[in-house]
């Protein structure tokens, strides 16, 4: 549902502000992950692919291994979706 799937977009950047606010970068980081399977859901591959390396960024200056392994897995997943199997 486009509805759905809008207003969670919408309530993610609420989130998202909340933590920069605070400057919770794993928060932000883990908030960009949720936006890139937000998009990946609705098939925005591309626009996927940015949140999670985003996410992918903060989580390596953060020394975060776990959220770095996770934002690898999902770029992994969109990438086979693009049938893109090596990053270009």
């Amino acid at each position: 549902n486009t509805g759905q799937s809008e207003k969670a977009e919408k309530i993610y950047r609420e989130v998202r502000a909340a933590y920069e606010e605070i400057q919770d970068q794993k928060g932000i980081s883990l908030t960009m992950v949720n936006l890139g399977i937000l998009h990946a859901k609705r098939l925005e591959f591309q626009k996927a692919l940015e949140y999670y390396e985003q996410g992918m960024k903060i989580a390596r200056e953060q020394k975060n291994i776990s959220l770095e392994a996770i934002c690898l897995q999902n770029m992994a997943e969109t990438y086979g979706n693009l049938k893109q199997f090596t990053k270009e």
